[in-house]
């Protein structure tokens, strides 16, 4: 038996999901280890992000069946590159679309609080770096599943959101074939906005953790038992 607990908590201004106000920010590293002429590896770090979703949806009822949402978005991702020669070379991109499909299954409610078993089955991207072009797809073997927590938030209308994502993730460069990555990638819900790399990008991490602090302290947590 396991439990999962979220940490940072969304102010959003509707129930719907995915929630508009809010980014999906990384608190742990994703990593490849590839075999690309001059690089063994490349890695995805707290401070990358994924928002601006052009779409959201209410979502489904206690007696309503699973509900597959499709929608555009953007990444940024902060990360780097592992050379053969053993140095990195850091990067930060923004504003990269990304093709994105969930389904949303209603799973309990108490109260005024209403829980969501959700999965992440699309994650499309490219990019270019280092004068490569990259390809990033959510894993078609792995399930990147997540859990969402809906409450009523003062205001009428809005809501607090609590959300996570375990996401897998395949990355390729060129025309070498896809590679999974060693472990998966999760990500929160925050109102922590955008931000760029000259505004302090390696302090994310940090931030994160303090809010998760700040909230469990504060009783603001949901768990999830299987």
């Amino acid at each position: 038996m396991t439990s999962v607990q979220a940490q940072p908590v969304c102010l959003n201004s509707s129930a719907n999901l995915p929630p508009g106000d809010c980014s999906y920010r990384a608190m742990e590293h994703g990593k490849w280890v590839l075999s690309h002429p001059g690089i063994v590896g490349v890695e995805f770090g707290p401070g990358s992000a994924h928002y601006g979703f052009d779409a959201t949806f209410p979502p489904p009822g206690p007696s309503d069946p699973p509900q597959t949402e499709s929608f555009g978005s953007f990444l940024d991702i902060q990360g780097k590159v592992n050379l053969t020669d053993g140095t990195t070379m850091p990067f930060f991109l923004q504003g990269i679309p990304a093709a994105v499909g969930i389904i949303v299954t209603f799973d309990s409610s108490n109260g005024t609080t209403t829980r969501f078993s959700t999965e992440m089955i699309q994650l499309d991207a490219s990019f270019s770096l280092m004068g490569m072009n990259l390809v990033l797809r959510e894993s078609p073997v792995e399930p990147s599943t997540g859990f969402t927590q809906i409450t009523p938030a003062s205001m009428p209308g809005t809501a607090y959101i609590e959300s996570y994502f375990d996401i897998f993730l395949d990355l390729k460069i060129d025309s070498d074939p896809f590679v999974p990555a060693e472990n998966s990638f999760r990500v929160f819900a925050t109102n922590i906005p955008e931000i760029d790399a000259a505004s302090g990008i390696f302090l994310v991490a940090g931030v994160l953790a303090l809010v998760g602090e700040r909230f469990r302290s504060h009783g603001s947590s949901f768990r999830r038992t299987h």
